[in-house]
């Protein structure tokens, strides 16, 4: 799909869906809408409007409430999706791309109504976001624009590159509710590798502890202390 493509198709849209569509298609993004996500990736949660104003602080910031609901379902509920390293809130004619990180102190805090449906968020988170200076100071990229739309599609293609993937993001809360689940899922993608004697367990005992496994990038390897004081070393 050509620049002039995805203008035409954004110009002549009129759902949340062709817009979302629109971008999938554009920046070969697989569809991953499960759980009532707009579209996922391990690198970016994308939040899809058909036409806001996001240059209105408060509607900017309501969409950036409604993509929080989603960042806490992911640390806390859901197993098997990690939590991405971006958002990227977006609709037929403007986006903007901001680290998740940056807003920790808001969806891990339980002050805030998480029981509200997405689409209807707390209106005190609302009313702390539009008054936090990080969300005045998101950069609204006008993606039908050419210029506007490079910058932009160069930083989106950055957040979406899977080298940050083996970086450390958030990290999930594990609990006696999902303790079960989160090992099964680890055995499922880590197990394969091991194959050493040594039991799955032992390597993910590890793996949730505070400087128990070193992360070796230039040959992708893995460094796992034991209890024992022995280390164990898995290529994956």
């Amino acid at each position: 799909m050509t620049f002039d493509q995805f203008k035409n198709q954004l110009e002549i849209a009129t759902t949340e869906e062709v817009v979302k569509a629109t971008y999938a298609t554009y920046f070969k993004i697989k569809y991953n809408t499960s759980h009532h996500h707009d579209l996922y990736t391990p690198q970016v949660f994308f939040e899809f409007k058909a036409e806001k104003n996001f240059l209105n602080l408060k509607a900017l910031a309501t969409i950036l409430a409604q993509s929080l609901y989603y960042i806490r379902r992911l640390k806390y509920f859901e197993v098997e999706k990690a939590i991405p390293f971006f958002i990227c809130l977006a609709d037929k004619n403007e986006a903007t791309l901001t680290e998740v990180r940056k807003w920790t102190s808001y969806y891990t805090n339980d002050s805030y109504d998480w029981e509200r449906p997405a689409s209807k968020p707390d209106p005190k988170l609302i009313d702390h976001l539009v008054k936090e200076p990080e969300t005045g100071n998101l950069h609204i990229y006008s993606v039908t624009k050419k210029q506007e739309h490079e910058a932009f599609k160069k930083n989106l293609e950055n957040a979406l590159h899977p080298q940050f993937i083996i970086d450390f993001g958030d990290k999930k809360i594990i609990n006696e509710e999902n303790f079960e689940a989160v090992f099964e899922h680890w055995k499922s993608v880590i197990g394969p590798h091991i194959v050493n004697g040594y039991k799955p367990s032992f390597y993910f005992l590890a793996n949730i502890q505070r400087d128990k496994v070193i992360i070796d990038k230039e040959n992708s390897r893995v460094v796992f202390t034991f209890e024992d004081r022995n280390s164990k070393t898995q290529k994956v």
